[in-house]
């Protein structure tokens, strides 16, 4: 968890203090226009040294991102909360000084990424902002409000037991192309005792690069979060295609992939115990799957699932189908509008024909950084240490 922020060491005030950034201003404000560049140097330094505190700004729910730039042009900042938009939140010129500012008001636990834009066209990370997150489309700079907890679980610890991961290439008649197939064995693995619970990960190496899911497992099974289970991460070959209801990639799945894994490692064949799972559009492959193949998948779970395509045919079909004993996990972003709403809908549809569901809404985007941070989320609510599947 973030440490709490405290004042820096400047002048002191009447209490009770202001806030921070309003003193700063207010303190550059009412300087001599010579001196202003120096009193605001000697801020911005200061918080860089203040361990409790650090860049973007951060009091309460106000977040101040700053930038230090000599340009007349005003940068902007692009990021979760206003869908990426390349023309971006306009800076504001602290009058007198190289320093460029723009105040947002975000949730207490939320957590965003976000870019600079400068000269119009240039997308750059924060530079005072030590905090990364890695996506599809390289890393971002990361907001964190002062509730937001990081999370540990992504974190490799050497003092707990590890499982292992092993690569193989699956080539696939029906698809008619091969693709990699990453497999984790939990600590212990055993080949010849009770058979083990098996979730099947879309987007398989970005959830291993990425979402640091093997570290996730191995700390979710030392700490009692969930049981030991087999992970099956696959890689897609055309990504949207086949994640886009794709028939012939659902019958890869069920008829080429599924078996094969099933009699190289000592997985369950009971359907309750098998689970698949993905993120925005492997979301929805994984609905797909479960809701048509209940036999073989008792579990779908979806961080941001795209249910939007196809104009929520997903949705439509779960709503106008018999129930099916499939349990659900499903989550979306304040920050994603297309996600929340739809993946909100299928909640209440699968909740009202008294399906298991699991419900969450996180304040932050469409982002690895979010499904890195609850994919613990979804393994505790598919294989949980205490009471059945």
């Amino acid at each position: 968890m973030r440490k709490n922020r405290t004042q820096p060491p400047f002048p002191p005030d009447p209490e009770p203090l202001d806030p921070l950034w309003d003193r700063i201003r207010e303190h550059i404000d009412s300087t001599d226009t010579e001196l202003k560049q120096a009193v605001a140097d000697f801020y911005f330094n200061s918080i860089t040294q203040n361990p409790n505190l650090g860049f973007p700004l951060v009091e309460d729910t106000l977040a101040v991102f700053i930038f230090t730039s000599t340009s007349s042009t005003s940068p902007q900042v692009a990021g979760d909360f206003n869908g990426w938009d390349g023309g971006g939140h306009q800076m504001t010129r602290l009058t007198g000084t190289n320093i460029w500012f723009l105040e947002i008001l975000f949730e207490r636990d939320a957590r965003l990424d976000y870019k600079y834009i400068t000269n119009g066209s240039n997308w750059i990370l924060d530079p005072r902002n030590p905090r990364r997150v890695t996506g599809g489309y390289g890393p971002n700079s990361e907001i964190a409000m002062p509730d937001y907890v990081d999370p540990p679980e992504i974190i490799e610890y050497p003092d707990i037991p590890h499982g292992t991961v092993s690569t193989t290439s699956f080539h696939s008649d029906i698809l008619n192309n091969t693709r990699n197939v990453r497999v984790y064995l939990p600590p212990g693995y055993d080949e010849t005792g009770d058979p083990y619970p098996v979730i099947y990960v879309h987007d398989g190496y970005e959830y291993v690069r990425l979402g640091y899911m093997p570290n996730v497992l191995d700390y979710c099974i030392a700490h009692g979060i969930c049981q030991p289970m087999i992970a099956v991460f696959v890689d897609p070959v055309n990504r949207n295609n086949e994640y886009w209801l794709n028939d012939d990639f659902e019958r890869f799945f069920i008829e080429e992939l599924v078996p094969d894994m099933e009699a190289t490692f000592n997985g369950t064949s009971n359907p309750s115990e098998r689970g698949v799972m993905g993120a925005s559009l492997g979301g929805v492959t994984s609905v797909q799957l479960a809701h048509r193949h209940p036999d073989v998948f008792g579990f779908a779970g979806g961080h941001s699932s795209a249910l939007w395509i196809d104009d929520d045919a997903m949705v439509d079909e779960v709503a106008n189908d018999e129930y099916r004993n499939v349990r659900y996990y499903l989550d979306a972003g304040t920050y994603e509008q297309s996600i929340l709403v739809p993946s909100e809908h299928l909640k209440d549809i699968l909740e009202a024909s008294r399906y298991d569901v699991k419900w969450r809404v996180w304040h932050e985007g469409h982002s690895w950084g979010q499904w890195r941070a609850h994919t613990d989320e979804i393994l505790e609510y598919f294989a949980p240490v205490n009471g059945n599947i």
